[in-house]
């Protein structure tokens, strides 16, 4: 890798740098919780977000992303030194300076996450989503169009389920060992793990689908396309709008009902862990607006264009849902207002 800019000196300011970086939106809710959970979910989300740079290399070939998640696996399973990661990526083109630089501090993400109570069943989780990352990256396109697309319901959820799921199960472990929780509130927490992941991971598969078609990507299923004589492609087209609406359907029920039963699951976290509620509050509330802005705003089918909330919109969902983080009741009738919520549609 070329040179790049020198970084702070200890391990944790070099991830709290790094997630700023890489996640501006994310920091906001990790910063609400007190250390070490701040520690350890940083770090987590950093690893993660290293595998999802591989998976998302525009450039690196499916054997160069084979290879690189092999190595990333064998770094979390201790098997083989981070060195020999870092040194595979620089091999490798297409990744920005800034995932150079993540990749580059990948010895010092795995101290600070080494640190944490419970890293040792949490890692676990993260070597299941390098797993299913590996097991998707290997796909290829489809001869006619292109489109290296999943092709059903349930293809949908398995993806979802690696890269979402298994996050919803990491917070877990990683919860649980920094709370004194009852073996009831463990079990709720693990009943509701993978519907918080995948419901945040489908608003985000419907908000930016029409970006991933541009690098030929679709995780709109091709069988619920096809019902309605669609193609992927089609979903950027106009004239196809009204049935890439009814195709999408099918989507947009089962991100709603996820994210019903991801309410659940920041519902298990005690009241008094206000900080931990907080922190899994913000974005639930962001992804139930933004599901409902997708439902009537035409940026969703505009490659050109990209559905999201305003600054001020964003600043009031967080105040909103912070402040009543440890009234179950509220928060129960806020959810349910925000279900309905009318967005307002730009001209």
């Amino acid at each position: 890798m070329r040179d790049l800019p020198a970084m702070p000196s200890s391990d944790w300011s070099f991830c709290k740098l790094a997630l700023a970086q890489h996640s501006r939106t994310f920091a906001i809710p990790i910063a609400m919780l007190q250390a070490p959970l701040e520690r350890a979910v940083t770090a987590a989300y950093l690893l993660c977000r290293i595998a999802d740079t591989v998976e998302d290399n525009p450039e690196a070939s499916a054997a160069d992303r084979e290879r690189l998640f092999r190595l990333l696996l064998d770094v979390i399973d201790g098997n083989c030194e981070p060195s020999a990661f870092v040194d595979a990526c620089g091999s490798i083109s297409g990744f920005t300076s800034n995932e150079q630089q993540l990749m580059c501090g990948l010895p010092r993400v795995l101290t600070v996450f080494h640190e944490a109570p419970g890293h040792e069943t949490a890692g676990r989780w993260i070597g299941e989503l390098v797993r299913g990352m590996a097991i998707y990256a290997q796909r290829k396109p489809d001869a006619d169009d292109g489109v290296m697309a999943l092709t059903t319901l349930s293809d949908l959820d398995r993806y979802c389920y690696f890269v979402a799921g298994a996050i919803g199960h990491l917070l877990s472990e990683l919860f649980v060992a920094e709370l004194s929780l009852a073996r009831s509130t463990r079990l709720r927490l693990q009943q509701f793990a993978e519907s918080f992941g995948r419901g945040l991971q489908l608003v985000n598969i419907l908000r930016d689908m029409s970006g991933d078609l541009s690098r030929n990507v679709c995780f709109v299923p091709r069988a619920e396309l096809a019902r309605w004589d669609l193609t992927p492609k089609d979903i950027v087209s106009p004239a196809c709008a009204t049935r890439v609406k009814s195709a999408l359907a099918p989507l947009f029920a089962l991100a709603e009902r996820s994210l019903d039963e991801a309410l659940e699951y920041v519902l298990a976290v005690p009241a008094q862990a206000r900080d931990v509620r907080s922190f899994c509050l913000v974005p639930l509330w962001l992804a139930v607006a933004t599901l409902r802005q997708c439902r009537v705003d035409a940026r969703l089918l505009d490659p050109t264009a990209r559905v999201k909330l305003s600054r001020e919109q964003v600043g009031a969902l967080i105040a909103e849902c912070t402040s009543i983080a440890n009234d179950e009741a509220a928060l129960r009738d806020a959810f349910r207002k925000l279900q309905a919520w009318e967005p307002v549609v730009a001209a």
